[in-house]
């Protein structure tokens, strides 16, 4: 599978914009508070403990997990890898979380806007968010609501960034040349999720929302670091979708199903006519940033509407929030996250060679 993760290769701008999608749309009836009877969640369906919103992220661990193992691999500069990773995260985050502090906050709120900007929650908000300390309410805004949160999805963000660390300590330990031991870490993991008892990975979260992330992330790590000697083709996502047809009702089914739909979204991402369809930019992130946000002001303004309606506004304005972040933020701190990376590394070659 070594060749599908050169980018000519994939589709995983168009999969990951596919699965911000699908987090708006597993929000929708939660953040549009009515129902729908012709609004049915396919993937809670097919397994009721889980939903369309669980299952993309989940599916955004894996890929990250996949993506930086394979990038450090090819490029193992701790600096590049640091610099690469807090360039694409901290700027569009730290942009969504100005914008809607300093100019949507005062219009939104229910307090006049000395007050608003005189509450220490105000600066919280932007200031916390801004290092990945995730702080959920800007004071008197959506506050006349049941679920008055601005934006509750970003409570992956600081996950994923530690998750980061944890796969850098790994590389630096191992050098990702003892596969060995990245499997055994691996299956620690799942033993841990099986088990429900954290001991090792007690701190990267104990909510059961959170509980197979590691078993995510770590299962993009392991196809990462062996992926010179899998071959990942229809016949192993159909296998996987079997045994999870067979376990669904076992404690550890929701693991199989996991690693089923993981392996599913990977084959996607590789259909080659499929590779007509890709964006020309990833503004996935950015959807991701903004949804749960957007989805929040539409019913603070509309209330409960269709909820296909719902969905639709929702994808719509935040592709387009997603667009002008992209331009704006995402597109520059990436290049200059690129330039400073090869200045820094230029000038440890100059001075310690």
């Amino acid at each position: 599978m070594k060749q599908y993760l050169q980018k000519e290769n994939n589709n995983f701008d168009l999969l990951r914009l596919i699965l911000a999608s699908m987090v708006i749309y597993g929000h929708a009836q939660f953040l549009n508070r009515g129902s729908d009877d012709s609004y049915t969640d396919p993937l809670a369906g097919l397994y009721p403990h889980t939903s369309s919103g669980d299952v993309a992220v989940k599916c955004f661990f894996f890929l990250s997990g996949l993506l930086i193992t394979n990038s450090l691999r090819k490029n193992p500069s701790v600096i590049h890898y640091l610099i690469s990773r807090i360039f694409r995260i901290l700027p569009p985050l730290i942009f969504v979380l100005m914008v809607i502090t300093f100019l949507f906050g005062p219009f939104l709120s229910v307090l006049p806007v000395s007050q608003y900007f005189s509450s220490p929650e105000t600066w919280g908000y932007f200031i916390k968010g801004s290092v990945l300390k995730i702080q959920y309410y800007l004071p008197g805004v959506f506050s006349t609501m049941e679920h008055n949160s601005v934006n509750g999805s970003l409570w992956t963000l600081p996950i994923e960034f530690r998750y980061y660390l944890l796969l850098l300590a790994f590389f630096l330990l191992t050098g990702f040349k003892k596969n060995w031991l990245v499997n055994l870490v691996l299956g620690i993991v799942l033993l841990e999720s099986l088990f429900g008892e954290r001991i090792i990975l007690h701190s990267f979260g104990d909510l059961p929302i959170t509980n197979l992330l590691p078993v995510s992330f770590f299962f993009g790590v392991f196809l990462g670091v062996n992926a010179e000697h899998i071959t990942l083709d229809i016949r192993y996502v159909f296998g996987l979708f079997i045994l999870f047809f067979l376990f669904r009702d076992q404690p550890f089914g929701e693991i199989v199903y996991t690693f089923f739909f993981c392996a599913f979204a990977f084959f996607f991402a590789t259909l080659r006519p499929l590779f007509k369809l890709k964006p020309p930019i990833d503004i996935s992130y950015g959807v991701y940033l903004w949804g749960y946000f957007v989805q929040q002001a539409l019913y603070y303004y509309f209330g409960t509407i269709s909820i296909w309606l719902h969905i639709f506004l929702a994808l719509g304005i935040s592709i387009v929030l997603a667009i002008v972040t992209h331009y704006a933020v995402e597109k520059p701190f990436m290049k200059y996250g690129k330039m400073l990376s090869g200045r820094i590394l230029g000038l440890k070659r100059l001075f310690f060679q």
